[in-house]
């Protein structure tokens, strides 16, 4: 149960406005019923034109429409956001005492980084019906040009938050300050240090999570000396896309 595995795929289509059509009323949204989606903590910095890749995971009996009948996807709030590349993976399936059959699965999709995107809900249209899930607290936020090349391998996964270290080149730097982590969302604490190792900076971040089922964060640091400083963006971590048995009935005990 502790392995995430993505079987198949469903494609789904954009929930996006069409110029030149008549706006629609807003339709009932009900409580998702017995779906529901892993509470994700993120802080993202992205600078990839083509957009970042969102998973977000979430549980549902294996015959739930959400499968096979989901038509559409949008972010609660920012409906003029144009996501992309939607798709529904079918993962680990399994009995759970008091609950029955339920299955982990995956909607993913593509978020653009012109600018930043935060929300809280997505709501799903589903065998024509508009269905409202909370999935924690997202925040994704544009970044195009660093001032420290990286040098060598990082963590990308994690089974839990830590330390993650990554190495850059130093640009000159003869005698970097103490750096100063600048995140913000909630539920992630990122607290940051950086060494001079000859020609190469290391940089060192402990990060504190609490309140969410996965975690996914971009390190940005500021260095360099008191007068002077350089942003220093590290790979973006991903801590709890492996979820256990435990974490999975949790997050279906939660839904309505």
């Amino acid at each position: 149960m502790a392995t995430l595995l993505f079987v198949a795929a469903a494609s789904l289509v954009c929930a996006c406005s069409v110029p030149g059509q008549d706006e629609i009323a807003p339709q009932p949204v009900d409580d998702g019923g017995s779906v529901a989606f892993a509470t994700t903590a993120a802080d993202v910095i992205e600078s990839d034109d083509g957009g970042f890749p969102l998973n977000l995971l979430f549980v549902a009996p294996p015959d739930d429409a959400i499968w096979e009948s989901t038509e559409w996807v949008e972010l609660a709030g920012r409906p003029e956001v144009d996501i992309d590349h939607l798709e529904i993976h079918r993962g680990t399936a399994g009995e759970f005492e008091g609950l029955g059959q339920r299955q982990l699965g995956n909607l993913s999709m593509t978020i653009p980084v012109d600018s930043e995107t935060s929300f809280s809900e997505v709501v799903m249209g589903i065998d024509g019906d508009r269905r409202s899930f909370d999935v924690g607290d997202v925040r994704i936020r544009p970044y195009r040009q660093g001032a420290f090349e990286a040098i060598g391998d990082a963590t990308l996964t994690a089974p839990e938050c830590g330390t993650f270290t990554q190495h850059f080149k130093t640009s000159g730097e003869s005698n970097p300050t103490q750096a100063v982590a600048d995140n913000e969302s909630t539920g992630i604490g990122i607290t940051g240090a950086v060494t001079l190792e000859g020609e190469e900076l290391r940089a060192d971040v402990e990060v504190e999570c609490s309140g969410a089922d996965v975690y996914i964060f971009t390190p940005l640091l500021e260095v360099g000396t008191a007068s002077e400083r350089k942003p220093l963006v590290m790979d973006t971590v991903s801590v709890g896309t492996q979820p256990t048995g435990e974490t999975i009935y949790n997050i279906a005990a939660r839904a309505g």
